[in-house]
Formats: C-alpha cells, structure tokens, sequence
C-alpha cells in the first residue's frame, strides 16, 4: 500500500491559482517583523490568509447546502426564499466592503463593515428563530431545518471573515499588531457607528 503523505505532491497548482499568486509574491516580499510599509504589508498578508481561505471554505460548505437540498428534493419556502435572498445580500455588500478595504488598504471602512456586521448577526438569529418556531411536522422538515441552521451559519461566519480582514487593515494602517483594537474604538468611540447600523437594518429589513 502506498500512502502519500503530502497531498499537494500529488495536485497539479492550477494556472488561475498560479497567476494570482506570483505577482502577490513579487510585490510583498518583506520582513513582516519589520516597522517599514514592506514589511507591514507583508504582515498584513499573513494574517489575513487565514479568513481569505475560510471564506473559501464557507462557500464551499454553502455549495453542499445546496447540493443536498436538490439531491433530497427539498424546497424553500417563498418566504425563506425571500429572507434568506435578504441575508445573501448583506453578505455579499460586506464581502465587497472588506475585500476594496484590502485592496485599497482603506483603514475607514471597517466603521461600515462593523455596522453591517452586527446587523447580519441580527439576521441569522431572526431567521434562526423563526425557522424553530414555524417548522411543522411533516417529510422533509427536519433535514430542511438542518440545512436551514447550517447555511444560516456559514453565512454569518463569512461575514465575521470579512470583519477581521476590515479590522486588520485597520490595525496595521495604525501601525497596531494588537488585533480587534481598531474594532473596539469603532463600536465605543465613534459617533456615527449606531446610525450606520440602523441604516443598514432599513436596508436589509426582512
């Protein structure tokens, strides 16, 4: 029996993962124990990777939700439908937020990414809530409930991702290697966070 120890000697790298990670390799290229811009950039890299490749890994599971759901023939809803369209939406808007924040190294969106990712909390828990009270017996129900309760999770997990990588460009622009700090000012400190908050729970009412 031959047992391969290493998996990635046995996968081929695709081209489309090739060609998205030479030029991040030839740009970033410093010391990220070092105070200087390289260097910053190349810590802030490194921290991040970790929520890019679990975002890769939510989609990848909410994939499956939905592969077991048409396997099992089992249907939303309209209304789940409607709702959980609503929650997709705001998933999608800080996913946005966070990843032009990376690009751009722009340290001031995590005031919206923060709002945005509070009220996304607030929606699993309704649509979780909801889901509880409203399930009658009857094929089918269990399995949807479960499927229910696990994209409803992925979804916001995602979004908490999108908030740690809007933090950590927050805290490396401050120059701040103590994570979740910049968070921390936004949501105690800044004037505008519970407005932005309600504004965004009129966006995305259910």
């Amino acid at each position: 029996m031959t047992v391969y120890a290493d998996n990635a000697a046995t996968t081929r790298m695709s081209r489309t993962a090739l060609d998205a990670m030479l030029p991040a390799m030839e740009e970033n290229y410093g010391n990220p124990s070092s105070l200087h811009s390289v260097g910053q950039r190349a810590a802030e890299l490194l921290m991040l990777m970790g929520d890019l490749e679990r975002l890769g890994d939510h989609a990848m599971n909410l994939l499956e939700s939905g592969e077991e759901l048409r396997d099992r023939k089992i249907e939303l809803p309209p209304e789940d439908r409607r709702q959980l369209r609503v929650l997709t939406e705001a998933v999608e808007e800080i996913a946005d937020l966070a990843l032009a924040a990376f690009r751009r190294e722009d340290a001031a969106a995590l005031g919206q990414v923060e709002a945005l990712e509070q009220v996304i909390d607030g929606l699993r828990q309704r649509l979780r809530a909801r889901r509880i009270r409203e399930t009658q017996p009857g094929e089918g129900a269990m399995e949807l409930s479960f499927v229910w309760s696990d994209v409803l999770t992925d979804l916001e997990r995602a979004a908490d991702h999108c908030c740690n990588i809007a933090e950590c460009v927050a805290d490396l622009s401050a120059g701040n290697r103590n994570l979740h700090a910049a968070q921390l000012a936004v949501r105690q400190r800044d004037p505008a966070f519970d407005s932005r908050v309600r504004a965004y729970e009129q966006k995305y009412r259910i």
